[in-house]
């Protein structure tokens, strides 16, 4: 997945190279390392010096899934960004070595994070839109955005409350549903027939009581529809009703020759969808949809079958409404229902019609669900 935001710490992250801005409350930025114009790839740091807020270095890591460690400060201050313009530089700066190097994977961690309520959100709001911005000219790239404590991530305040109560009304009224039909349930369990003798099945005592010998069981006769008590005659046995001829079926033919015609595919109404929308290239797609090169690849074969969340950021991709979405999922066996919250989540999306699959998949990480892409 090309950006990707996981919780966790920053030096465990899984990347070629990871991030490690120097924050100062101060307001000066300071690192324990040498300032550099450029980039130093094995330089050895020996002394302490005060850095510019537009100076950078890069030092080999000491971790084995780790190959470098590239360090940018920032300054900010006590409740909010001291220069929101500063906190995008350091994302710049960092995308360009990575760029440089030609580096496959970086691990960032949400830079420019004070105390405040607004700061919170403007940090996530500065990345996102730093490393779409990235992403879009550079696609073979894995980005991680690494959260240490999600105390600290605050999605957009006015898409967050929108979509809390969104999924409070749907939870309420499912909630409310299943209790209508469990006291549906219990009522009829309950209540109270009349009690049920053999007179209602039309059964009576013989005259001389039980000990009386049973005659012989009736014998019932379909063609006349009367009872006798006597084995009929082979003469009066009705005739056997003639077989019905056999149903011709289509496969009548030899196996060779038949052929079954199968409903349309995940893969087939997919690059219909992307011919109909318009997508000039098929970079345009996939980069929209946050999925690698290699996976579009694999959609192109006939028996693909996607994982859910890539299915519904293809969906997303393709701006489909809800009923298109169901349909696209219903292809690879899927459906959006009320039964899960990552369902919830992305039906209020697509009703609002709201395409940004970042901002989709930041509140789907607020709420602990599966991100979108592939």
């Amino acid at each position: 997945m090309p950006f990707q935001i996981v919780e966790g710490n920053i030096t465990t992250a899984s990347s070629e190279a990871r991030v490690e801005p120097y924050l100062d409350r101060s307001g000066a930025a300071k690192a324990q390392f040498r300032p550099l114009n450029g980039i130093d790839q094995y330089g050895e740091y020996d002394r302490l010096d005060t850095v510019s807020i537009s100076e950078y270095s890069l030092t080999p890591a000491r971790q084995r899934d780790c190959r470098y460690v590239i360090r940018t400060p920032v300054a900010y201050g006590e409740d909010s960004l001291s220069d929101p313009d500063a906190v995008r530089y350091c994302y710049k700066s960092a995308l360009q070595i990575v760029h440089d190097l030609g580096l496959r994977s970086v691990a960032f961690p949400l830079i420019g994070v004070a105390d405040g309520e607004k700061s919170k959100e403007l940090a996530l709001q500065i990345a996102a839109e730093e490393i779409r911005g990235f992403l879009n000219d550079n696609e073979d790239t894995d980005i991680l955005l690494v959260i240490h404590d999600k105390l600290n991530f605050l999605p957009d305040r006015e898409v967050h409350s929108a979509l809390s109560k969104f999924i409070y009304n749907i939870e309420v009224r499912e909630q409310r549903r299943q209790e209508r039909e469990w006291n549906a349930v219990q009522m009829a369990s309950t209540e109270s027939f009349p009690a049920i003798t053999d007179n209602d099945y039309g059964l009576t005592m013989p005259a001389g009581g039980l000990d009386e010998p049973e005659t012989s069981a009736p014998n019932f006769s379909e063609a006349d529809e009367e009872f006798y008590t006597t084995k009929p005659s082979k003469e009066a046995r009705p005739a056997p009703k003639a077989k019905k001829p056999g149903r011709i079926l289509p496969f009548s033919l030899g196996k060779s020759e038949r052929k079954i015609v199968l409903d349309e595919s995940f893969s087939q109404m997919l690059f219909r969808k992307i011919e109909e929308k318009g997508f000039q290239k098929d970079s345009d797609f996939y980069k929209k949809a946050n999925i690698t090169k290699q996976t579009f690849s694999k959609m192109k074969s006939p028996d693909y079958h996607p994982k859910k969340t890539t299915a519904v950021a293809a969906a997303i991709a393709l701006e489909l409404s809800l009923d298109g979405t169901n349909e696209l999922l219903m292809k690879a066996g899927y459906c959006l229902s009320h039964s899960l919250r990552f369902d919830i989540i992305v039906e209020y999306f697509i009703s609002e019609k709201i395409y940004d699959i970042d901002q989709i998949n930041i509140s789907l990480f607020d709420y602990d669900q599966p991100l979108l892409g592939g």
